[in-house]
């Protein structure tokens, strides 16, 4: 059964840029910069004036050995009949000082953030460029892909799990801001779940993306409700470029069920769309809980969920999984069971959470396969951990955050 999206998103994929955003309808936003890129930044409305009393931020950081150069050249903000300023844009550098700023400035930092905060009516507009550049004199350059974690962020969202899909619940709308979902470009069905792990690439299951095109594909991302289009504005639709499979994946036994999505443009990254935390430095005892979201079946060979649910699945000891399944792999895989409740078909290369002390999401693992969704047998999943190395091998220039329990 296809699962049809909104046919306003399609020109979507058509229409995206790497550039940020004009930020009109949103008023966060985190992006980590490659020495090299630059992206433009405008108030929201520009060329008009911001609204009255705007709340905005903007946070933008890079590897450390190499710099943001944030320079605004067009600065028109509210001042006084005297001429002296009312509102200002003010500048923390490095996580250390904060300078406001109502001209034209340029300023440096390994970690920008930039925050506007209106005190009248009037408004007012300004222009700016986040601009990342090497430092070729540093002593000390850092390998991309094992960056510090106090000049990066990943797995924000917007609420803390709750402890207590098949007999899931639905969502709040941003609940988890790394949550994508592959969409046919000319069907306009939505396909497998993915997670997004960094501004140009999500992981998924190998079983998702094998055989497939990669330009018949779009990565759905800061959706909640499919079949409208009123609950977010967040929603954006990236081109697929290339899938990157594991070159040790088995369609007949499902090991080494994993698999990489690039995309042709930037993810626009806001507070509601981010990258989960990779599991770096995080185990998974036997017991505890992860929380599986997806817009998938809430039964076998039942009905897809317009909207994104979510379930708590216990993880259980390895040999429940090893009684059913003949090639499960203790070591590269996760068993999970919880009576009545799990993910199900779509549900297929999705995510699996845990949080930190911090709440922050952390993808543990990826959605591969069961039997009869929610009924008796276990259902299995790839170990995430297990593949780090092989990730970071493919995208050796992406920051990858490495936050602690």
């Amino acid at each position: 059964m296809d699962h049809k999206i909104l046919a306003y998103l399609i020109p979507v994929l058509c229409l995206l840029g790497d550039r940020v955003a004009s930020q009109q309808q949103q008023c966060f936003y985190r992006q980590y910069i490659e020495p090299g890129r630059q992206f433009s930044l405008n108030n929201p409305g520009y060329p008009r004036p911001y609204s009255a009393f705007a709340a905005c931020t903007w946070e933008a950081f890079t590897r450390q050995g190499a710099t943001v150069e944030t320079e605004c050249r067009v600065v028109n903000l509210s001042k006084t009949v005297f001429g002296s300023c009312v509102d200002y844009l003010t500048l923390t550098i490095d996580d250390r000082r904060s300078v406001e700023y109502c001209r034209p400035f340029k300023v440096s930092g390994v970690k920008v953030k930039m925050n506007l905060q209106g005190r009248t009516r009037e408004g007012g507009y300004f222009q700016c460029t986040f601009k990342a550049t090497a430092d070729q004199t540093s002593d000390n350059p850092v390998n991309p892909t094992n960056p510090p974690s106090q000049n990066c962020d990943c797995g924000w969202n917007k609420r803390a799990p709750r402890r207590r899909i098949v007999g899931g619940q639905e969502t709040d709308i941003h609940e988890f801001p790394s949550m994508a979902v592959f969409v046919h470009a000319s069907t306009r069905s939505t396909w497998c779940g993915a997670t997004i792990i960094s501004s140009r690439a999500v992981l998924t299951a190998a079983h998702c993306t094998s055989g497939q095109n990669p330009s018949d594909y779009g990565i759905l991302v800061g959706e909640h409700d499919v079949s409208k289009g009123s609950e977010t504005s967040d929603t954006a639709l990236v081109r697929v470029s290339q899938f990157i499979i594991h070159p040790d994946y088995n369609a007949a036994t499902q090991v080494n069920d994993i698999s990489l999505a690039i995309t042709d443009k930037i993810i626009p990254f806001n507070e509601n769309i981010g990258p989960a935390c990779l599991p770096f430095n995080y185990q998974t005892p036997t017991m505890k809980y992860l929380t599986v979201s997806g817009w998938g079946m809430d039964e076998f060979g039942g009905v897809l969920s317009d909207v994104l649910k979510k379930v708590n699945l216990r993880i259980v000891p390895n040999n429940f999984c090893t009684k059913v399944y003949k090639h499960y792999d203790p070591e590269n895989q996760l068993c999970t069971f919880e009576k009545g409740k799990d993910a199900c078909q779509y549900d297929s290369g999705g995510p699996l959470y845990d949080y930190n002390s911090e709440q922050k999401q952390f993808l543990m693992a990826v959605v591969s396969y069961g039997n009869d969704c929610g009924r008796l047998d276990p259902a299995v999943n790839t170990r995430v951990h297990s593949y780090l190395g092989w990730i970071q091998s493919q995208l050796p220039n992406e920051n990858f955050c490495k936050k602690s329990e």
